[in-house]
């Protein structure tokens, strides 16, 4: 044999092994968890916008968790985001609900001042107003969104789950195209006795909700330009949303005379906050966490990515002083 033909052969074995190692670990469940990480921890942009995203970057990567930011301009356009696949949305399901809910008025099958009475199998943790109800009382669908939405009232969303329907509100997801977005539980409530006998035969029922910074900067870029539901039905939930009490999270280093229109929501490892924020410029700001070690840092983070780009927002030439 040839040395030509014999070097031939080791460069077409050396092929073939680096192509099996490539696919080995590109394969492997190391390098896919790294990539995740990668992923949620690297800002992306528009070319010519005056944020800092080196640090930005800096900031997200101490937030000790799982870190999806989406940011959009409603002045420039500009854009910049990390990670816009999808992510537990404990409260942040709630927008979506409000929407179906006023979609169904719109078509004419709900009324606004409709009332309907509190149930036992609704009563939920987490719902300052509607504790303070009793079973059987009665309450209009305004009432009910408005404590989801204001007050992030689970008992009143279970209620408005039931009213509006599981299968419903995930029809009318899809047909949004709220892609990442999934109604899969009512929240706030204990596991049942089968769930947890599913659990303990290895059964993995995944009842988490789900949504993505994506889906939800749909919503808010819709619902700015009234092409959400209508016009009546998108100044209600705008409105709505500017009433939300928590302003921990996007707002809390914000001047205290800054208006949002957000949502907020949290669970165990999860902080989300998302919404318009109007300033100088207006924009939306979703922020969605997951896997949280450090809730305190967590929440640090989402203020401080917050504050950065308010400030960067009220002065392009902040961070360059």
């Amino acid at each position: 044999m040839s040395i030509n033909k014999k070097l031939f052969m080791i460069l077409a074995a050396l092929i073939v092994l680096a192509s099996a190692s490539y696919v080995y670990i590109t394969h492997s469940s190391k390098y896919k968890t790294q990539k995740i990480q990668d992923d949620t921890s690297t800002v992306s942009s528009a070319p010519n916008t005056s944020l800092p995203y080196t640090y930005l970057n800096n900031i997200i990567a101490q937030s000790g968790a799982g870190c999806s930011v989406y940011y959009k301009s409603l002045t420039s356009g500009d854009i910049f985001y990390n990670y816009s696949g999808k992510m537990p949305s404990a409260g942040m399901i709630r927008p979506f609900i409000m929407a179906k809910a006023m979609d169904e008025i719109e078509q004419g099958n709900l009324k606004l001042e409709q009332k309907f009475k509190i149930t036992a199998d609704n009563r939920a943790m987490g719902s300052s107003v509607l504790q303070k109800k009793k079973n059987g009382e009665e309450l209009t669908i305004k009432e009910l969104i408005e404590a989801m939405i204001v007050s992030n009232d689970n008992t009143a969303t279970n209620m408005l789950i039931d009213i509006l329907d599981t299968d419903s509100i995930n029809v009318y997801i899809e047909q949004h195209g709220y892609l990442d977005t999934v109604l899969a539980s009512k929240p706030g409530l204990e596991e049942t006795p089968s769930e947890s006998n599913n659990s303990a035969k290895g059964k993995n029922i995944d009842k988490k909700n789900y949504t993505s910074v994506n889906d939800l900067m749909t919503f808010f870029n819709r619902l700015y330009y009234n092409q959400c539901v209508s016009t009546s039905a998108d100044h209600f939930m705008m409105e709505t949303l500017k009433k939300q009490a928590d302003r921990s999270r996007l707002l809390a280093l914000l001047p205290k005379d800054v208006q949002a229109a957000h949502e907020t929501g949290d669970a165990p490892g999860i902080q989300n906050d998302g919404g318009i924020i109007f300033a100088k410029e207006n924009y939306i700001l979703v922020i969605l966490t997951d896997r949280s070690v450090n809730q305190a840092q967590t929440l640090k983070t989402i203020n401080q990515i917050s504050s950065i780009i308010y400030n960067t927002v009220m002065d392009r030439e902040v961070f360059k002083k």
